[in-house]
């Protein structure tokens, strides 16, 4: 919820710094509107403190963003999901294809 990461920016920016292959995109409303603080705003914040991230301008950049970062990775891999929406579908239908 935009409202959510408006109040906690710093705590959220801080923790996903630590993540190693950090891929944001925007925040799901939940039925609010939009404030000033959204996805773009905690990737920026992220960056800002020193951590790596990459932004998907919509949920359904997202594998093809997975698919050039994971050609690097070690497997097995984890992958985690948080989100809702479009988000979630997203994660449900590549599960799906496996």
């Amino acid at each position: 919820r935009f409202s959510r990461t408006e109040k906690l920016l710093p705590e959220f920016a801080e923790v996903l710094s630590k993540a190693p292959n950090l891929i944001l995109a925007d925040v799901y409303s939940a039925g609010e509107s939009k404030n000033k603080i959204g996805g773009r705003e905690l990737y920026e914040a992220v960056l800002a403190v020193g951590g790596q991230a990459e932004w998907a301008d919509a949920p359904k950049d997202i594998p093809a963003i997975l698919l050039r970062r994971s050609a690097s990775w070690k497997f097995p891999h984890t992958l985690l999901f948080t989100g809702a929406g479009a988000l979630s579908g997203l994660a449900h239908e590549m599960l799906k294809n496996q």
